[in-house]
């Protein structure tokens, strides 16, 4: 059988030397010709075919670029010279000779949404924000234009072993020298990307060499996020260095060009053909070992101490977990509402299965409470289980309490509430939903609570079962999606706007002791061109979904006469099709918060995605268990009860009592109770999770000083 051949360009630099050192590891499974500057100048596109028009070979990887952030801001022509034209000359080039094009982008090529927070896919659409990114995403684009068996390759915030052309300057070792030299140091915290280290971004590359893959675009980087300050602490925390590392923003470098507020990448697809990528913390360890920085440590072995679920003795693997409760909710335009709904049931339980997935993901695995054991126990080394107001006379979960029986992995239970009435009166739970709870405590990762409760009355009703032990008060895990440490004044600064446009979230057709608040809201949305959003029963979704006329005439007319009662049929339903939303992805709804003044309603959730928006929002508290998430996390509300004829639009702006640094402080302290009971109970919390907990810390804007990642 002929062996392949595989043309290496860039492979001088630090990936490409890792590249080589992961060819000759395995044995030289093919045939590796490496091609550094002085062979190929990519500099000069026109030359390039003609540097490998004789060159005979079955695959080419392109790990050669421009990368000099800043000076590409200057050097535009030559930036878009190597990394744009020089890319399409190489997959044209492929393209003839029938070979496939392995080509390393970057994470750059993101990072005009300023304020994403979730991990982003091979999917999202590229905004790039500096002239480095820019020319980066332009020879993605015309490699694809040119040939279809194109692997792109993103990476991000590189790290390794120096190659033959490299000195020792990036990130990882400029932290250690200016850490021993000066003692303190000042590093950006407001950039959030995936540090990634060469050595495993090139065993991966071998697979893909060895095994080959579909065409098409990988994240490839290390598992996780953190910010460059993260980084750097943790690069001092692990090598020893007596030096204080500080935050500031990016503003205070006085770095020429600009960088992407959160470029971290989704690996999960690289994970789901390859296997899983080690954390980006278990990845700084081997390479601070193999580059001598921690004394007495075995070599760097790519594939990781967490790599393929394994561990080396004497160490633990970061634990794996996985949502068990609920099912994934994507492609959702392609799905009936009738079989849509019992994936969720309440929309609003999206609110907190999007933060848990933030802040332990990102994308977890999702097994549902009745699949097979089998299928729970193997989902993962964790169960996260997320829970909602199941404490309750309302709420039989024997069935649950059999299911969990079965399940061998550890467990962990967050934002469980009680659910009674707004004199918080200790509830009588049925025995088997207190059986279902004990099933979760005996699964406990080990001796530390692993019951996250929303407020005190939930660990009051826990206490009088005996439970009381096992819980901790953190509130519900949305009050931590929005990453900002002063997220409560910058929603005070938008107190009082002129322009009123109101977002309403709907009730329940049912409740009809809250029927006149729900039509003085509904006028709300009629009068200022609003939104109304469906959140639960199923009526009430296909209500706001666009689907009224599916209803029955029963259903419609129970919903009518709850909001608008006064309409004919025919103009609510039109009434519907124009205000009616629907949302069955957390971070859309927020977005579509955006563009209101206002948002008021009866269910604490959507109230919560408003201002974790920005926006200000007003909860109207009708049972405990909105009253109490509204109590412990100083969400603003009123009573229903001293409501009883509704809200006018005039009343709004004076019932929003909100105190923005109060709401910022406690949101830190549940923050850093939160991040405590995840951590204690051995899961990798987000970085940029525990940066919200903590102080913000108010630096003076400087022409020089700061440090950040180098491209």
């Amino acid at each position: 059988m002929k062996r392949q051949r595989v043309l290496l360009l860039g492979a001088a630099g630090r990936l490409g030397t890792d590249v080589g050192r992961a060819h000759a590891a395995a044995g030289e499974p093919f045939d590796l010709v490496r091609l550094g500057r002085r062979q190929l100048d990519l500099a000069r596109p026109d030359v390039v075919p003609d540097g490998l028009a004789k060159a005979s070979f079955d695959v080419l990887i392109n790990c050669a670029a421009y990368h000099d952030t800043d000076q590409a801001e200057d050097d535009v022509a030559l930036a878009f010279a190597v990394n744009g034209h020089a890319v399409q000359r190489l997959a044209q080039l492929c393209e003839r000779k029938a070979a496939r094009f392995i080509h390393v982008s970057t994470d750059y090529v993101f990072g005009g949404d300023a304020v994403r927070r979730c991990p982003l896919t091979e999917g999202d659409p590229t905004a790039p924000v500096n002239v480095y990114g820019a020319s980066k995403a332009l020879g993605e684009t015309l490699a694809r234009l040119a040939l279809e068996d194109l692997v792109v390759l993103r990476v991000a915030s590189l790290f390794g072993v120096p190659g033959t052309n490299a000195n020792r300057g990036n990130f990882v070792e400029t932290i250690i020298g200016a850490g021993r030299q000066k003692g303190e140091l000042r590093v950006v915290d407001d950039q959030i990307m995936s540090p990634t280290f060469t050595a495993d971004a090139a065993a991966t590359i071998l697979k893909v060499l060895k095994g080959g893959c579909s065409p098409g675009t990988y994240h490839l980087v290390n598992t996780g996020a953190t910010s460059w300050f993260g980084l750097a602490k943790a690069i001092v925390q692990r090598s020893g260095i007596a030096a204080v590392v500080t935050p500031c923003r990016s503003d205070a470098t006085g770095r020429k060009a600009a960088r992407p507020a959160f470029s971290a990448l989704d690996n999960a697809k690289v994970r789901e053909e390859f296997g899983a990528m080690p954390s980006w913390q278990d990845a700084l360890g081997r390479y601070l070992r193999a580059g001598g920085f921690v004394e007495n440590g075995p070599p760097a072995v790519a594939g990781g101490e967490c790599g393929a679920g394994s561990a080396r003795k004497g160490q633990h693997p970061v634990p794996r977990p996985f949502l068990f409760g609920g099912s994934p909710s994507r492609d959702t335009a392609f799905v009936a509402t009738e079989a849509l709904y019992p994936r969720t049931r309440n929309l609003g339980n999206l609110a907190f299965r999007h933060a848990i997935d933030l802040h332990l993901g990102p994308r977890l695995p999702v097994v549902g409470w009745t699949e097979p054991e089998d299928r729970v126990n193997a989902a993962g080394d964790v169960g996260v289980v997320p829970a909602a107001n199941q404490l309750g006379r309302h709420g039989d979960f024997g069935r649950l309490a059999q299911r969990f029986e079965a399940v061998d992995v550890p467990l962990v239970m967050i934002g469980l509430g009680a659910q009674s009435d707004v004199r918080f009166t200790i509830p009588q739970v049925p025995p088997s939903t207190i059986t279902w709870l004990h099933r979760v405590v005996e699964r406990a990762p080990n001796a530390k609570p692993n019951l996250a409760v929303r407020g005190e009355f939930t660990r009051d009703v826990l206490h009088r079962y005996g439970l009381a032990d096992h819980a901790e008060v953190v509130g519900c895990p949305s009050l931590f999606i929005n990453p900002s440490q002063t997220l409560g004044l910058d929603i005070a600064a938008r107190v009082g706007r002129q322009r009123q446009r109101i977002a309403v979230v709907a009730g329940h057709q049912q409740w009809r002791h809250l029927s006149a608040i729900e039509q003085s809201l509904g006028r709300l949305v009629s009068r200022t061109n609003g939104s109304y959003i469906g959140q639960d029963p199923l009526e009430m979704v296909m209500l706001t979904r666009g689907e009224a006329r599916r209803l029955s005439t029963r259903s419609l007319q129970a919903c009518r006469d709850h909001v608008c009662p006064d309409m004919e049929l025919e103009d609510f339903v039109r009434w519907s099709e124009r205000h009616g939303q629907a949302f069955f992805d957390a971070a859309v709804w927020m977005e579509h918060y955006r563009r209101f003044d206002f948002v008021v309603g009866t269910r604490i959730h959507g109230v919560m995605l408003a201002l974790q928006a920005g926006v200000p929002a007003l909860c109207i508290a009708h049972d405990s268990r909105t009253l109490e998430l509204c109590e412990t996390m100083k969400v603003p509300h009123v009573l229903a009860r001293d409501h009883p004829r509704g809200l006018a639009e005039d009343q709004l702006w004076p019932l929003f009592h909100f105190d923005g640094a109060e709401f910022d402080a406690n949101r830190r302290r549940l923050g850093a109770r939160y991040v405590t009971f995840l951590e204690g109970n051995g899961l990798q919390v987000a970085d940029w999770v525990r940066l919200m907990a903590e102080p913000p810390r108010m630096e003076q804007p400087s022409a020089k000083g700061g440090a950040g990642g180098k491209r």
